[in-house]
């Protein structure tokens, strides 16, 4: 008996700039970083710029509600500063407000489900968002550019739109169930 298997190959170009290169998981998002770079912004103006572009481009993963961590290297101090700017639950919420369903399939990230998927969706899947403080933060204490500037890459992808690509494709297919239950994101997402 033979077996098969799908081969996928993936390739995604490189962005460069004279001052350095931007890696991102989109390359709409590492032309944002390569942008900035090119107009005298460093690393963490580059960063910045690629995170507020991937809330545009691949908004499931990143976005203006989020949260996350950034490590800054400080060549000249040879030293690391790590910056947290994860979210909060309102003070309002507990653990116990997210029971665990055994009933019901782990999630796509692999974590136990919970009643009525309160912890992904809904008003109390959300976190009080760090994201659009912690990159303002970078952005005060490591980065050269303004907010503004570092934001304006991101606008104009959200003005201009952008073609899908396969991959959001997917994650909008597989969300289809919940983007549909809300008309605003319907009329963006759906057919």
């Amino acid at each position: 008996m033979g077996t098969s298997a799908d081969q996928w190959i993936t390739r995604k170009p490189l962005v460069t700039d004279a001052g350095g290169m931007v890696a991102a998981q989109h390359i709409a998002a590492a032309r944002a970083g390569a942008l900035l770079l090119s107009r005298g912004g460093n690393a963490v103006d580059a960063a910045v710029a690629a995170a507020f572009a991937l809330g545009v481009v691949e908004p499931w993963m990143c976005g203006l509600g989020g949260s996350g961590f950034m490590v800054v290297w400080l060549a000249s101090e040879q030293r690391a500063v790590a910056l947290d700017f994860q979210g909060v639950l309102p003070l309002a919420l507990d653990r116990g407000d997210y029971p665990v369903d055994d009933t019901l399939p782990l999630t796509s990230m692999g974590f136990p489900a919970v009643k009525d998927f309160a912890n992904t969706q809904g008003g109390r899947s959300v976190t009080v968002p760090g994201a659009v403080a912690g990159f303002d933060h970078a952005l005060g204490a490591f980065g050269r550019m303004s907010l503004g500037e570092a934001l304006a890459p991101a606008i104009g992808l959200a003005e201009e739109g952008i073609p899908a690509s396969w991959f959001c494709t997917l994650m909008i297919a597989s969300e289809m169930a919940i983007l549909a239950r809300d008309p605003v994101a319907a009329s963006i997402y759906l057919p």
